[in-house]
């Protein structure tokens, strides 16, 4: 089962089972409109990719309530015994990041790995 961001579509937790455990193999799907079962592509791994920031900038609080919203998806399957494999993109070549890099009179490459090094320091 591929799980992806849709925009504009709520996020739902584990379904509780009638034992009270909260378990990570059933999930709401708001595209079909149903439960369904949590198929691992590689058993006992859960593999999830989440958005990263776009580095034209120092990452802000804005940002960090993004990124700790997805340690849910993250977190949640470790307790249910799974080893959890995150991707994270970091957007770094876009209109903000050239115009950024000219005020500084910095190569693009030098303003977005700096971003992403200070990023990856929290």
């Amino acid at each position: 089962m591929f799980l992806r961001c849709v925009e504009g579509s709520r996020t739902h937790f584990p379904v509780k089972q009638k034992s009270g455990d909260t378990k990570f193999d059933t999930f709401f799907n708001t595209l079909g409109k149903k439960l369904e079962k949590f198929h691992p592509v590689k058993k006992g791994v859960a593999t999830i990719f989440t958005c990263g920031p776009s580095v034209y900038q120092r990452a802000h609080i804005g940002n960090f309530r993004t990124f700790l919203f997805e340690e849910c998806p993250r977190t949640i399957p470790c307790y249910s015994g799974y080893t959890v494999k995150r991707g994270m993109n970091f957007t770094d070549i876009e209109d903000k990041a050239i115009s950024e890099a000219a005020k500084k009179k910095i190569p693009v490459d030098r303003l977005t790995e700096n971003n992403i090094r200070e990023f990856m320091r929290r």
